[in-house]
């Protein structure tokens, strides 16, 4: 027996209104998408995301969420970021270009102002006869928080 289909909260009209403007239809399935994505204010994998959908008991495939949310990356509505193994999602937001510190312990993502960096990344680009169409940076390396731990259990012998 399939689980009964719940309504989903209406995602931004915005965001449903650029989809339009690039000739998508506004879906259910995008709504839900965008809408989980908007409360979890910040970034998910696709794989969270399709387990938000199963809590919740909404009848989307797995498949149905990944291509909603390759569809809501294209048309930018959304911002693919790969981390590691995994793409990483979140809301795009106009101004609010940013890269990305990721601790490697405890894997806290701090934003990062893109404005100056990518300055100097495309002026390098521009050097060299290369034209950027995007820029995506991800610093990996400790937090306050856990290389201050390492630090200690270094000064204590503790394994890590």
């Amino acid at each position: 027996m399939q689980p009964e289909i719940k309504a989903a909260p209406a995602a931004p009209a915005s965001r449903m209104d650029e989809l339009s403007q690039h000739g998508y239809k506004r879906t259910m399935q995008r709504a839900v998408v965008l809408e989980i994505l908007e409360s979890a204010g910040g970034h998910m994998t696709a794989e969270e995301l399709a387990r938000r959908v199963e809590e919740r008991g909404l009848a989307l495939n797995r498949s149905t969420v990944y291509r909603a949310l390759e569809t809501l990356a294209e048309v930018g509505v959304v911002k693919a970021t790969r981390m590691g193994r995994a793409i990483h999602y979140e809301l795009s937001h106009d101004g609010d270009d940013h890269h990305h510190l990721r601790c490697v312990d405890c894997n806290v993502m701090v934003h990062l102002d893109a404005a100056e960096v990518d300055g100097i990344l495309a002026g390098s680009a521009k050097k060299s006869g290369f034209q950027v169409t995007d820029i995506q940076v991800m610093v990996n390396g400790l937090c306050a928080v856990c290389r201050k731990a390492r630090t200690a259990q270094g000064a204590t012998g503790s394994p890590a």
